[in-house]
This record gives structure tokens, C-alpha cells and sequence, in this order.
């Protein structure tokens, strides 16, 4: 019986293919290298690795981007929204549309082993934005009684350029494919340089005329009170409001004028035809001094922080290994948050190039103890005509936001040399609002004489506090008469390759 037992063994293990072996095995020198890429998110291009040279992957990728959202007003007009009054109601009044078409070029060198250095460009071949009238319209678009801040329908210029100088450096710290006990593991950190873009400026058409149904697109400067090209004007008892202009045309722009810095992290492990993968991130951004941001003004809110995070898998359901070929897909879900901060918002051609007087008219930055000295008790600051002047530039305090996105994306490496990319994903935005400036600035504190509006018991009520903020424009930014934007939608989608020497 035990030696028909030991003959019985003896025949399985001939005839049964052995199962395959749950570890990765150790790597032979000649082994291809396409089984030795781990998920894209964890990748980075290798260098002077097993006695090979310094590796070059050089990717274009063309990408497009619909986005769509419905503009929303507050307000406390009974005429304009059934049920406004002491409270504010929220009404519709603009259908935003947006579409942008961009080439995205990107240079990977590896430096040693698992440190490369990444170069993007991303470029604007073209950037345009719509209004439509919807809801009430133009029946809650004033700044002031009979003065609108826009009309609709309104349409941007037709932006193009480079958008940034992307310069980076990513670290693979763990490789599956070199050490099957660990998962990929990837650190990195990325500058966004605003070197070769120009900064974007509002623009917008004027009203029209009985010369011209349609007026011609205009990129003004703020201090342009009026929107004709002539400083100087709107004489007041502080002196012109205006003053001088740049004699050199206002361009349009494509770029953030800022310069960001983005720090990231990704680890995948690979289980059969499965990597699952989780990338964090984290952005933030400074203000360039050519840009509508301003950055030296003490009252400047800087722009939005943004933090975000990507939980996915990528698939590799075939693969030839002597051949250096392989299809994959990435499928990730992204959550996004952006803090509050003075950020580019849906509308900011709109009342960046807005021809209410009402709302164009400047804010003087500082205030001066009150030379009657007889009313000093009640009043003890007025504006000081000597202060800085702050116009509207179209930049508007955004409120905090999350996003959230599902991706898909296919990969077919042909061979050792070239892969092709393409895929879609959609974005939910969620609702906040675009024109959230406040009228003080608590973290500055200031004396009564120099307080303005913000002293207690001043104009903002007993609960002021700080210095006042120029930028803040109550057409716009007072409770009950704020913009929002409802739940945005936006679709993008990408094909592109890349060759690897």
C-alpha cells in the first residue's frame, strides 16, 4: 500500500505543472524591463542602472477640457426673487462655459538609479470663456440700482501661450521589480516657474454703442476707471482717481502669475495583474510681482492652498514579456480640497473688465486720524487721499472647495521604445462662492485713528475688528449681494505618446 502511495506522487509531481510562486522571483540580467516598470503613478526613469547609460523619456500629449457650471446670486430684492428680504435669496443667472485645448510636453532624464529630473511645459493652444444668460439674467447683475456690473451674453478673449515651466524631481525610495519583500514607493517635488508665461489680465467687450452693436475686446488696465485708455480723469477732491496709465497695451495672458510648488508622494505594490496604488499631494502657491496678485500689499490674501489625494489600481490584464509589450489601465478616484484665497473664478473676465462705475471706482488702503478735531469723538478717521489706490482687477476671495474626480486611462506599450496613452475623467466641483472678500482684516491690527469703517462701533457694526481691506467691494462681496457657483462639471480628455531611449 505505501509503495502504490509513493508511485501515486511520484506520477503527479511528473505530470502536474508546478503553481506558480506567490513571491517575485529575482531578476536575471537579461530580463526585459517591461516587467520591471511598476504602476505609472510609482515610475520614475532609471539611469546608470545594471550597466546601462542615462535613460530620456520625452512625452506629448494633447488634452482637452469642457467645463460647465451655473452661476448664483444672492439677493434681498422682493421684485427680484419671491421670499427675499431680511434674508437673502439665491438665484440663477449665468450659464458659464469654458473649453480649453492644451498640449502637454514632458521631458524625463534619469540622473542615478531612481532619481529623475522632470521638465513640463504645458501649452494653451486655446482657452475661452462664455456666459449665457439664465434665470433672471440681467435682472440681478447690478453693482448699484441701473448700473450693471456685466452684460450678457458675455465671452471672453481666445487665450493661448505656455502656462508655466514645470521643474521637478521625483525618487523612487522602494522598486518592487528590484526587491519583491517591499512595495513602490515614489517621493517628489515639482516648481512651477512663471518665466515664460504672461500673467492673465481681465478682459472683456464694452457696452454697445449706436456706432457699433458689438464693441471691440479690450484688456484694460484697473486704474482705467472707464474703460477708455485715457488716465487721468474722475477728478475728486483726493486728486484723480485715475492717474497715470501704461502707455503699452494690456495683454490678455494665459499664465497664474504666481510661482507654485507642489510635493507628492505614491506607493503601488503589484499582486498578479493588479497594482493598487495611493498618491497624496500637496500645492501652494506665491504671487510674481507682475501679476494682479500684488504680493507686497500687507492686505493681500494669498492664493488657495490645495491638497489632494488619488486611490486606484492599474490593471495589466496581458503582457509579452520578450517582446516589450504590454496594455494597461489606470482607474483612480481623486479628491480634491482648495482653501479659501484670492484665486481666478469663473468670473473673472466679467467684472474684471466691468464698466460699472459704481463698482470700478477705487478704495484708498489707508485711513488718518480726523482733522476736525471738534467731530474726532464721532468720526475719528477719514480716508487719507495720499494712501494707495486698489481697484478691481477680477481676482476675487474664492471660498473653500472640494472636488471629486473618476478617471480612466489606457496604455499600449508597443515595444521597448514607445507607448501610446489615452483617457477621459470627470470632475465634480462642489458649490461655493466666488465673491467672498471681507471688509477687515483682523490680522492687522489698528489703532482707532487709522481703523476707518473697522473701528468699533464704526460703519461693519461693534464686532469689527482690524484694518480695513481695500479690495473688498460691497457690490459684490456684501452678504446678500455675493456670487456662487452651483455644482460645476468638467469632462477632460487626452491622447499621447511617449518614445524612451
Amino acid at each position: 500500500m505505501i509503495r502504490l502511495l509513493a508511485l501515486g506522487v511520484a506520477v503527479a509531481a511528473v505530470l502536474l505543472p508546478p503553481n506558480p510562486a506567490a513571491a517575485i522571483e529575482p531578476r536575471s540580467l537579461s530580463e526585459p524591463d517591461v516587467l520591471r516598470d511598476p504602476a505609472e503613478v510609482t515610475r520614475v526613469v532609471d539611469a546608470w542602472q545594471d550597466g546601462g547609460g542615462m535613460d530620456l523619456h520625452f512625452t506629448l500629449a494633447y488634452q482637452h477640457n469642457w467645463k460647465r457650471a451655473t452661476i448664483l446670486r444672492e439677493t434681498r430684492l422682493p421684485d427680484v426673487a419671491a421670499g427675499a428680504g431680511e434674508r437673502s435669496a439665491v438665484v440663477p443667472v449665468a450659464r458659464f462655459s469654458e473649453n480649453t485645448s492644451r498640449l502637454n510636453v514632458r521631458a524625463e532624464l534619469g540622473l542615478y538609479h531612481d532619481l529623475a529630473l522632470i521638465l513640463r511645459v504645458p501649452i494653451v493652444l486655446s482657452n475661452s470663456v462664455s456666459l449665457e444668460a439664465s434665470g433672471l439674467g440681467a435682472a440681478a447683475l447690478d453693482a448699484a440700482p441701473g448700473d450693471p456690473l456685466f452684460t450678457l451674453p458675455f465671452s471672453s478673449p481666445n487665450r493661448s501661450g505656455v502656462e508655466y515651466l514645470g521643474v521637478g524631481v521625483d525618487w523612487g525610495i522602494l522598486n518592487q521589480g528590484r526587491d519583491g519583500l517591499s512595495p513602490s514607493l515614489l517621493v517628489g517635488a515639482e516648481g512651477r516657474l512663471s518665466v515664460l508665461s504672461e500673467p492673465m489680465h481681465a478682459c472683456g467687450r464694452g457696452a454697445p454703442t449706436a456706432a457699433a452693436a458689438s464693441a471691440p475686446m479690450r484688456c484694460t488696465y484697473p486704474a482705467d476707471i472707464n474703460r477708455n485708455g485715457v488716465g487721468g480723469e474722475y477728478p475728486s477732491e483726493l486728486g484723480s482717481l485715475e492717474g497715470a496709465l501704461p502707455t503699452e497695451p494690456r495683454r490678455a495672458g494665459v499664465g497664474r502669475g504666481t510661482t507654485g510648488i507642489e510635493l507628492h508622494a505614491a506607493i503601488s505594490r503589484r499582486f498578479a495583474w493588479l497594482e493598487p496604488f495611493l498618491v497624496l499631494s500637496a500645492s501652494f502657491e506665491l504671487p510674481v510681482e507682475a501679476s494682479d496678485f500684488d504680493g507686497a500689499r500687507p492686505w493681500n490674501e494669498n492664493p488657495p492652498v490645495q491638497g489632494r489625494f488619488s486611490l486606484g489600481t492599474e490593471i495589466v490584464p496581458w503582457e509579452l514579456v520578450e517582446q516589450f509589450q504590454r496594455i494597461s489601465f489606470d482607474l483612480r478616484l481623486t479628491g480634491t480640497y482648495r482653501s479659501a484665497g484670492l484665486d481666478y473664478s469663473e468670473l473673472f473676465d466679467a467684472l474684471g473688465s466691468s464698466a460699472a462705475i459704481s463698482y470700478r471706482r477705487p478704495s484708498f488702503a489707508g485711513y488718518r486720524a480726523n482733522p476736525d478735531e471738534s467731530n474726532r469723538a464721532a468720526v475719528p478717521s477719514v480716508v487719507d487721499g495720499g494712501s494707495q489706490r486698489v481697484f478691481p482687477t477680477g481676482l476675487t476671495e474664492v471660498g473653500a472647495h472640494g472636488s471629486y474626480a473618476l478617471r480612466l486611462a489606457a496604455r499600449w506599450q508597443a515595444g521597448q521604445y514607445v507607448h501610446f496613452d489615452a483617457g477621459g475623467a470627470l470632475t465634480l466641483i462642489g458649490e461655493h462662492l466666488i465673491t467672498l472678500g471681507r471688509p477687515c482684516d483682523a490680522s492687522r491690527p489698528a489703532a482707532a485713528e487709522r481703523a476707518g469703517p473697522c473701528a468699533p462701533g464704526g460703519v461693519y457694526g461693534p464686532s469689527a475688528s482690524g484694518s480695513p481691506d481695500p479690495s473688498y467691494r460691497a457690490e459684490t462681496d456684501q452678504p446678500g449681494r455675493r456670487f456662487l457657483v452651483d455644482t460645476a462639471r468638467s469632462i477632460d480628455a487626452w491622447v499621447g505618446a511617449t518614445v524612451m531611449f
